[in-house]
């Protein structure tokens, strides 16, 4: 037994009710495909035309006389603010300290009384052992005591007599004045307080440095110097003042490397100052004075 169901009518009054609702659900999917390509979270891009326009010729140029306009008044200021500075400067230090002497009455030296320390120089009067510049006290390189040579008369500046001692070394002034743009000049003076004797005064002023310095080349690598002025050979000359230095007493050397010289030196710096060329014309050595002083009066402590 055939079982026949009832066939589906369709409404002819309608005939586009599906393609209508097909395009309805497309439309809302294509309008949603941009609105998600723009929230991707990246920022849409300029036009190439706008990045590859230069920009007008007229306003490089006003930008460049802007800079040297700036350069020009930061070279105005610079200038000024050198004017307003003094060409004259001063520095300097006080020197004050405390020594105490170990044994021998502060003397460097000992006399070989009756040749028995060394009998081989018998056939000499006196006989003396050490160094007179031993016992230094301060960066001048004065001893605590010179002691009592016989057939000697020299000025003993300290004299402590093996007694320990407070001693305002010196008092420095060192000025500078420039003279031009070039030229420069210098001096050191020390102040030296010491007591006196023998109705003879014990202070005296030493002028240590005097000179003036002539940049000869705009980079002030090359200077000639003319006057009282630095020694050339070693290093420890720069730093023989006691505001410049650690120590406080000269080295050996120092007795024969710092002293001032008076004539012409011409000093270059090359190769950013790593290597320094210096040579004088002076009237003497780099001895220190006081090395000099000494040297004069112990060639008579040896004598046949």
């Amino acid at each position: 037994m055939k079982k026949r169901f009832p066939r589906q009518r369709h409404n002819r009054r309608c005939p586009g009710l599906r393609p209508a609702g097909i395009a309805a659900l497309v439309l809302p999917l294509l309008t949603a495909a941009p609105a998600l390509a723009q929230d991707d979270g990246r920022a849409p891009s300029l036009p190439d035309s706008m990045a590859e326009e230069p920009p007008p010729p007229d306003r490089i140029q006003t930008l460049e006389d802007r800079i040297n306009e700036l350069g020009d008044r930061l070279r105005e200021s610079e200038v000024a603010a050198q004017k307003r500075v003094s060409p004259l400067s001063w520095n300097g230090y006080v020197d004050f300290g405390f020594f105490v002497p170990l044994g021998n009455g502060g003397a460097g030296w000992v006399r070989d009384a009756g040749n028995m320390r060394f009998p081989e120089y018998q056939n000499y009067s006196w006989t003396f052992l050490g160094d007179i510049l031993a016992t230094a006290v301060n960066t001048r390189g004065e001893v605590a005591d010179l002691g009592d040579a016989p057939g000697v008369t020299r000025f003993d500046s300290v004299n402590s007599n093996g007694a320990a001692s407070f001693i305002l070394s010196e008092i420095n002034l060192r000025p500078r004045y420039q003279l031009s743009d070039r030229a420069i000049m210098r001096a050191s003076v020390n102040f030296v307080p010491r007591t006196g004797s023998d109705f003879a005064l014990g202070d005296f002023v030493d002028a240590d440095v005097g000179e003036l310095e002539y940049l000869l080349t705009a980079d002030g690598k090359t200077s000639l110097f003319v006057g009282k002025t630095m020694p050339v050979f070693g290093i420890e000359y720069k730093d023989r003042k006691s505001d410049q230095r650690f120590g406080i007493t000269p080295s050996l050397t120092a007795r024969y490397t710092t002293g001032s010289q008076l004539g012409l030196k011409m000093r270059s710096k090359l190769f950013n100052d790593y290597l320094i060329l210096a040579g004088s014309v002076t009237n003497g050595s780099s001895t220190i004075e006081i090395s000099t002083s000494t040297a004069r009066s112990t060639r008579t402590t040896a004598r046949p």
